[in-house]
């Protein structure tokens, strides 16, 4: 049996899908100041769970899928070794004939990368501190392993058979009005993850005998 999930994007549509972290100024500000001291060295896989209950069987039915992101935060691993972790996640869950989403026919990714940089020899600057690393693991360490993180999921993806592909990251500035107050809620990137939701359609079909 085969199992096939796939995006329903509209038909005169060429947008992709995108998550979007708008952060404050002062975050970012605090993680460029970390970023001017480090040097990105590599990226590893640091752990992968798959859950994969649905059904195989022949017929179409609707799903919904949610795509997450979040910041696991840093480790000093050595005296100028910095490691930030990042994970994505990707929920897909079958939808029954009233609409409704199914806990027990579900497929789940989690991938958490981890991105390794080099401190200088010389004195960490005093305005580095706890805050400014944390900034820097939410805001450069998310965005330097999304691509890698989106990789991984999709590989993983394609061995189950679901043709979902991870959205592409991007992180902005929160609007701001005239007197200085944020336009919108800015959502910190990863402090309690976010989450991004989507229609899906799965199309299960038979194995054809030669």
């Amino acid at each position: 049996m085969l199992l096939r999930v796939s995006l329903r994007m509209p038909t005169n549509s060429r947008l992709r899908p995108m998550i979007e972290i708008h952060t404050s100024q002062e975050e970012m500000q605090a993680a460029a100041k970390v970023a001017a001291n480090v040097s990105l060295q590599s990226l590893h896989l640091l752990s992968a769970k798959v859950e994969n209950s649905l059904p195989y069987k022949g017929g179409r039915a609707e799903a919904a899928v949610r795509y997450s992101h979040e910041s696991r935060g840093y480790d000093l691993i050595a005296p100028r070794i910095l490691l930030t972790k990042a994970a994505a996640s990707v929920i897909v869950k079958l939808k029954g004939e009233d609409g409704s989403e199914s806990n027990d026919w579900t497929a789940s990714i989690e991938v958490v990368m981890g991105a390794l940089y080099s401190l200088p020899d010389a004195p960490i600057p005093d305005e580095i501190d706890e805050e400014a690393f944390l900034a820097f693991a939410r805001v450069n360490g998310l965005y330097n392993c999304w691509p890698y993180l989106r990789v991984e999921v999709n590989r993983i993806a394609g061995s189950m058979n679901l043709g979902l592909v991870l959205p592409t990251l991007r992180i902005l500035p929160a609007a701001t009005t005239e007197g200085g107050a944020t336009k919108r809620a800015a959502v910190k990137a990863g402090s309690a993850g976010s989450k991004k939701r989507g229609a899906v359609r799965v199309q299960r079909k038979s194995d054809h005998k030669k």
